[in-house]
């Protein structure tokens, strides 16, 4: 399962189950959280090691045990040190389908009116609130993993009692409201990181992204610098070689096969940048995930 859409705008799951799980490990194709954004709500629950975590504007840093909710809408990119992680990503509207008064509960945070206080740390208390909800979270992420016999209706319990809790204890909080000029950039890096997911394949130029943000190459260069702490450049060939890995591990394809796929249009000019972000040839990943894999 892919993890690199910026703006991830395909179906979770099935249509009966909008949820999708991922476990992250250093050996993970897509380990680092690009900057991206979706719809739904995700959950991350840190496993092991440290998780450097921005959502939102907001700085987080996870220790082992911590909970993070992301709301809705939020840009967010995450930097992982010798750390274990999961996401569960889900559509809100699964928990409360039929109109009514579940509906209604939900209704604010759906609008991204309303956020989830977004980080829970390790509770050591088993009789607080806190670790109530981290209890629930775990279940859904446990069942969600297992996937025994019901495993759905048992995932769709476990967030309903996370929602039914943060409601009940008023863990919530409206959301900030921006400033024009704000709201603005917002939609400017978004327009440019949907072009980038959408047509990353093909050849873009460093003015056909600056024009998704209605700007000139120039000032766009600083612009995107600021929001993502990345070159344009490097940030398009970051999100290609990140889809390279997965074609690398889920394929048969040749090396030339690959670039061409990834928006390379030549091979070796594909194998110098893979090696400056993964440090070895695309040649060497492939053989070197087959061996851990064996």
């Amino acid at each position: 399962m892919q993890y690199l859409a910026y703006k991830e705008s395909r179906p979770r799951g099935s249509l009966g189950y909008p949820v999708e799980l991922y476990q992250l490990t250093p050996a993970h194709p897509q380990y680092h959280m690009p900057l991206h954004w979706h719809g739904e709500f995700e959950i991350l629950r840190l496993l092991a090691g440290r998780f450097d975590c921005t959502a939102g504007g907001e700085r987080f840093q996870l220790q082992p045990g911590d909970i993070l909710f992301i709301n809705s809408g939020l840009l967010h990119t995450g930097q992982p040190t010798r750390a274990i992680y999961d996401c569960l990503v889900f559509d809100l509207n699964w928990l409360a389908p039929e109109a009514g008064v579940l509906q209604q509960l939900l209704i604010p945070m759906e609008q991204q009116r309303l956020q989830v206080k977004p980080y829970w740390p390790a509770q050591t208390d088993p009789d607080s609130g806190s670790a109530r909800l981290s209890a629930a979270v775990n279940l859904a992420f446990e069942e969600a993993r297992g996937q025994k016999p019901a495993y759905q209706l048992m995932v769709r319990a476990a967030l309903c009692q996370v929602w039914g809790l943060i409601l009940r204890d008023r863990q919530t909080r409206p959301a900030p409201a921006s400033a024009a000029g704000s709201r603005r950039q917002l939609q400017q890096i978004k327009a440019v990181l949907s072009l980038i997911e959408e047509q990353y394949p093909q050849d873009l130029s460093l003015a056909q992204l600056a024009a998704a943000a209605g700007m000139n190459s120039r000032y766009f260069c600083r612009f995107f610098y600021r929001m993502t702490g990345h070159t344009p450049i490097d940030y398009l060939n970051d999100h290609r070689i990140e889809a390279a890995c997965c074609l690398l591990l889920s394929s048969d394809q040749t090396i030339t096969q690959i670039s061409s796929a990834c928006g390379f249009s030549d091979a070796s000019y594909f194998i110098r940048v893979f090696k400056k972000y993964k440090g070895v040839s695309p040649r060497a990943y492939r053989l070197q995930a087959g061996a851990a894999g064996s």
